[in-house]
């Protein structure tokens, strides 16, 4: 605080323009006109000059002037403004308004006052205390400083000071808006019927009537989607890099009124949602102005202009980068003319100042010619096409399979430093630029391959070197730069490797990224180009709502209906608010800037729909959907979609994924590009609710069912895909038998051990991520199937246990859902399970190093104990078995020594030999067999420890013979002691100590369970795991 006047003042959101005055001499009489007009210049500036008030264009409701003086020797200063006379007097510290006075000493000769006229008031703020007048509310538009030195000396000083800043702006004063614009009876009728379409904690987003607490009141109102009205909200500005963010922002719709004639003929997408459907049109009113010869510079009238900018003749003009992002977003389904007069433009011409430029080029000429099949184009254009092609091959580095890029594709101001000459989302356009320019060639009949070759090396290059497992995402530098050590996240490129188009990221990292995206990155407001950048301009920190379309496919794509919806809203508000599509909006409040009318993000807005919740596609065949219909956009229609000779009405039935698409009543997979005429398409769409499982019938039968409830997650849940199930050589049996007395219902979904990765988390959890891998997810019981724990299923729950522990929620111990390290694959994961059961049973057992151990059973869980003891420095272990291919493996473990069962003469031997030396003899059958065997040759002192006790059996021994040695049943793991295994399981297999290979016999498809169950029942197999699209 300076003077008593705050930093940041609640009018600052009711300022409509404002204009400056910096650095001048003041003389004893100072006059500054308020009233201005302005012309303008080279771009991006404007000349402003003086009018007189009958002719001043910005007139506003109320005024506000601050000002900043160096008070230099005077001894009084007089103000007159705003119907006000103001004296300060240098001698007393004192400020004087009529009879009021306040308290305002100068700091190091600086005085700094704020003066607001609303109507019949006027306050004074700079002193102690605010200075207040009440009058009729007539006043002149000027300010008038006048300056009165004292005596110096024998000499009248001359040093009458500085107007060092002097701010004056137009105002809102008023909370509604007047009776002509929109009457109250109409207000109440809008918000009486209303409902709600998105609410977050700093917008609500209402079929006629948006809410913001940024913008503050009064509220937007959407009287149809043709007919907006709000507020001007953003600070219009008429000097070139005055404000804090180093630029300018425009205004060319200074009223509160919007409305738009939209034509039946022309391209529409409606969704019965008035604000949905007007945040559309506004977007419709941008592309009518970018093609408008009122905003186009000469020589590019009928092309599509990069913005409207500031006014008549002085439009933003044809660029090669805004070009090619509107061809990815869709523009050439709606206008193909105007695109192609832009296309042939860029070719010889247009603005480029990025360093995709070359690139963007390539690009556009192949995305027209996908939505057009203009072969004129191309063969007219040829030797200038190859020529450009030629240009992008120049700047590919061999060596690094990279070009050379100091620039993101969002940046031509400042250098991505971090990335280190090679910025993600640049090298995506030039990897995409050399696929198409294979396409451009191959339909030219020129030679081709090189460029597929260039296409593929570069994908390769960032396949590898920008994807950071650490951090989830593809970083902004390849590896080897700041920006992979730091972890940056770089919007653009970021959209580039999730949008399917391009295919980059596999689905495990997409859903790595869109877990970032939606913890981590996205604002209330948008999603920020450089996040990490702590400095504030128009490409760090900032919204541009050209690079969204790539995050609202993929969340189209992940089935996350709430983030697509989230990304459509944020694109409404700003919108609906500013009756434009402004460059940029403010990451951390939403405040629009820079220029308004801007082509790229308007047409953007229109691909979130057409690309995001249609899943609009194209190849060199044809176009087909597969996107996602939203609950709330359920009513979703296109019409006249214009693609190469035909005209497309698009409708939808259903909500979810689209599943089938008809064509004028014949279902289609793929609409043909040599179509011709006006045709109807259906979409169907249905959200996912059954699931594929392994079910055991009573009988004991086996099948895989297709119509299991798919789980839904609670508060403290997370949902898991499951990757990987083994088959329990125990458990799983006995269900199949009908032998385990917890798993009597019937039929039932099996599989206790899995693993899988997390995809989706309630608001709840803390434990888990998105990405995460776990183990032991499980699937509640539905009224059609129970559940044997449902490993076996392609989607199961984990609990965050302790997030319902800090809540005082009660939780049943059960499964162990713990997280797997990266680096450890499904398969191996779902092993981990039996392991870490042994792991715990051993621990139990209190086993010392100089124990002679025989383990009886040479199965998995036998093995599996041989395994741990092993790898915990146990040497002097024997085995006994059934199968001579398990012992094998035992003694590629560690097994000190085999006895084969079957050897009648080896066996006795063996026993003998023993007799009386055995200190732990582990059993992990658990029939009065092996156990009477076991106290047969139990040493003094020694533990025969019982893991594999048979269901329902009973065990009679003769406790006569049970002398000087302990028996201790181990059966069934603890919980808590299972847990703490975990760690230092996962090491292991992370270090090579325990050998995964070894103990997994066979892995199939879950489509081949049979073949796995039976190697089982057939004793040919130790662990068998079944694969749901996992990785082995």
């Amino acid at each position: 605080m300076l003077n008593g006047i705050n930093s940041v003042q609640k009018d600052d959101d009711r300022k409509i323009w404002r204009r400056e005055w910096r650095y001048q001499k003041l003389d004893k009489e100072n006059n500054f006109c308020i009233p201005f007009d302005y012309m303008t210049t080279d771009w991006p500036d404007i000349k402003m000059f003086d009018v007189e008030e009958k002719d001043f264009r910005f007139k506003a409701e109320g005024y506000e002037i601050s000002l900043m003086l160096d008070v230099g020797m005077n001894h009084v200063i007089y103000i007159r403004t705003l119907g006000i006379s103001i004296i300060w007097d240098a001698f007393q510290n004192r400020l004087h308004l009529n009879n009021q006075e306040t308290y305002l000493h100068h700091q190091n000769g600086i005085i700094q006052l704020k003066i607001t006229r609303k109507g019949t008031e006027c306050r004074v703020q700079g002193g102690e205390r605010e200075l207040n007048i009440y009058d009729s509310g007539q006043y002149d538009l000027h300010v008038q400083i006048d300056t009165k030195c004292g005596n110096a000396g024998a000499f009248e000083s001359e040093n009458n000071g500085m107007l060092v800043w002097m701010e004056v702006c137009g105002i809102h004063t008023a909370d509604e808006y007047k009776e002509e614009i929109i009457s109250e009876e109409t207000r109440r009728e809008l918000v009486c019927k209303d409902k709600l379409f998105f609410k977050n904690d700093h917008y609500s987003i209402y079929y006629n009537h948006l809410e913001d607490e940024m913008y503050g009141k009064p509220d937007a109102y959407v009287v149809s989607p043709e007919h907006v009205i709000s507020l001007q909200r953003v600070t219009e500005e008429f000097q070139w890099c005055h404000n804090p963010m180093g630029d300018m922002t425009r205004v060319l719709n200074r009223g509160s009124e919007w409305k738009r004639e939209s034509s039946r003929e022309e391209f529409r997408i409606s969704t019965g949602i008035p604000a949905v459907d007007a945040a559309f049109q506004i977007a419709m009113d941008v592309l009518d102005k970018a093609k408008s010869p009122q905003y186009a510079f000469e020589g590019e009238q009928g092309m599509w202009s990069a913005g409207a900018f500031q006014g008549t003749g002085m439009g933003f003009g044809v660029w090669c980068r805004d070009t090619m992002q509107m061809l990815l977003r869709g523009i050439g389904f709606i206008e193909s003319g105007i695109t192609r007069r832009t296309v042939e433009y860029i070719l010889k011409s247009g603005k480029d100042n990025a360093v995709d430029g070359l690139a963007a080029v390539v690009i556009s000429v192949w995305e027209y010619y996908l939505v057009s099949h203009d072969r004129e184009l191309l063969l007219k254009n040829a030797d200038t096409i190859k020529a450009k092609i030629q240009q992008c091959e120049k700047v590919f580095n061999e060596e690094k399979g990279l070009v050379y890029a100091a620039f993101c594709s969002s940046n031509d101001a400042y250098e991505d430093t971090e990335a280190g000459g090679y910025a993600l989302s640049t090298e995506i356009y030039f990897m995409y630029a050399f696929e198409c320019a294979f396409n451009i060639l191959k339909c030219l009949g020129e030679p081709a391959e090189h460029y597929k070759f260039l296409a593929a090396q570069m994908l390769e290059m960032i396949r590898n070197k920008y994807w950071n497992p650490t951090a989830g995402i593809f970083t902004s530098g390849p590896d080897g730069s700041v920006a992979f050590k730091d972890e940056v996240w770089e919007t653009a490129g970021e959209e580039g490797v999730i949008w399917n188009i391009w295919g980059i990221a596999s689905e495990e990292q997409k859903n790595l990224i869109m877990d970032n995206l939606e913890h981590k990155i996205i604002t209330p407001y948008g999603i920020p180009l450089m996040p990490g950048h702590l400095e504030k301009t128009h490409l760090a920190r900032s919204v541009w709502t050209v690079y969204t379309t790539g995050y609202a496919v993929a969340a189209a794509e992940l089935g996350k209906e709430e983030l697509l919806v989230t990304l459509i809203a944020q694109q409404i508000r700003n919108a609906v608010f500013n009756k434009t599509f402004y460059e940029v909006y403010n990451a951390d409040d939403g405040r629009a800037w820079r220029w308004p009318a801007q082509t790229w993000n308007a047409i953007a807005y229109i691909s979130l729909l057409l690309s995001g919740v249609f899943g609009l596609k194209k190849d060199i065949e044809g176009i087909w959907f597969e996107g996602f219909i939203p609950t709330v956009l359920s009513e979703i229609r296109i019409f006249n979609l214009r693609y190469v000779n035909m005209c497309l009405d698009v409708s939808s039935e259903g909500e979810g994924k689209i599943v089938k698409m008809t064509l004028d009543g014949v279902e289609v997979k793929k609409i043909f590009w040599n179509l011709q005429g006006h045709h109807k398409v259906k979409l169907y769409a249905e959200k996912r609710t059954k699931m594929k499982g392994i079910i055991v019938e009573k009988d004991g039968t086996i099948r895989l069912a297709d119509d299991i409830p798919m789980p839904e997650p609670g508060p403290y849940e997370a949902l898991v895909k499951i990757e990987s199930c083994m088959i329990c050589n125990g458990t799983d049996m006995e269900i199949i038998r009908g032998e385990l007395p917890e798993a009597q219902v019937f039929p039932t979904v099996l599989g206790h051990e899995s693993a899988g990765r997390v995809v989706q988390i309630g608001e709840k959890v803390k434990a888990y991520k998105i990405g995460d891998m776990v183990v032991r997810a499980s699937l509640p019981a539905s009224d059609k199937y129970a559940s044997s724990w449902g490993g076996f299923s392609e989607y199961g729950l984990v609990t965050d246990a302790k997030a319902m522990e800090e809540d005082g929620k009660s939780y049943a111990p059960g499964l162990t859902q713990q997280v797997v390290p990266a680096g450890i694959t499904a398969v191996q994961a779902s092993l981990m399970i039996t392991l870490k059961e042994t792991c715990s049973a051993v621990n139990r057992m209190n086993v010392k190093k100089e124990d002679h151990i025989v383990i009886v059973g040479d199965g998995p869980v036998g093995l599996c104990f041989l395994s741990n003891l092993i790898c915990e420095g146990y040497t002097d272990v024997q085995m006994i078995g059934n199968r001579d291919s398990s012992l094998e493996i035992a003694k590629k473990i560690g097994a000190k020594e085999v006895c084969n069962n079957h050897d009648a003469d080896r066996k006795a031997e063996f026993l003998e030999k023993e007799k009386g030396k055995v200190t732990l003899y582990l059993d992990t059958i658990g029939s009065l067999t092996t156990i009477d065997q076991g106290m047969k040759i139990i040493a003094q002192e020694g533990k025969i420890a019982v893991y594999g006790l048979r269901t329902g059996n009973e065990l009679k021994l003769d406790i006569s013979q049970m002398r000087n040695f302990t028996v201790q049943f181990v059966q069934w793991p603890i919980e808590t002691e299972e847990m703490k295994t975990h760690d230092q399981i996962a090491e292991a297999i992370l270090n090579g100590e325990l050998n995964t290979d070894l103990l997994i016999s066979h892995v199939f498809p879950v489509e081949r369970f049979q073949e796995g169950f039976d190697a089982i029942k057939e004793k040919r197999a130790l662990k068998v795991a079944l694969l749901f699209g996992g990785d082995r």
